[in-house]
């Protein structure tokens, strides 16, 4: 449901939790200025959060196909070691002895396989988490384009 919403003309003095705010201060205008009110009515659309170093790959503005080089490398760089750490212990993991006459031995294989088990699920449902919340906040494909970008440089 949107609802008919309005605010003051310009600001009253800093306030650190506004980012991005362009309104004129209330001192530098004239008092017919400082009472006017901006309105947004219930139809009216929200504007499309773009970053700086998006590439639009649509040549109709109206239609987002769009990624990111910059934020595929910065995945891809803090992919890495991740993967990385993940396969070496999937390969010393491949690699331990069992012995069937030890149980101290096969309890810490026993372990170790719990361990790298429940790193890869919460790395799986943390995935899953920022998926299902770029689906909630509109910019999938930007996300998924982005994604796939960073999973051929790797």
């Amino acid at each position: 449901m949107r609802t008919h919403t309005c605010f003051s003309y310009c600001l009253n003095g800093d306030d650190p939790a506004v980012l991005g705010e362009d309104r004129p201060e209330c001192v530098d205008l004239a008092p017919a200025l400082r009472d006017q009110i901006l309105c947004v009515m219930p139809d009216d659309y929200c504007e499309q959060t773009t970053l700086s170093d998006e590439v639009n790959l649509s040549a109709n503005p109206a239609v987002d196909i769009s990624f990111s080089p910059v934020y595929g490398i910065y995945a891809v760089i803090a992919a890495t070691p991740v993967l990385f750490i993940f396969e070496v212990l999937t390969i010393y993991l491949q690699k331990m002895p069992i012995k069937q006459e030890s149980a101290k031995q096969n309890f810490k294989i026993l372990m170790f396989q719990i361990v790298v088990i429940t790193l890869f699920v919460v790395f799986v449902f943390q995935s899953i988490k920022w998926v299902t919340e770029t689906i909630k906040y509109g910019r999938i494909v930007f996300i998924f384009l982005t994604f796939i970008y960073a999973f051929i440089i790797e």
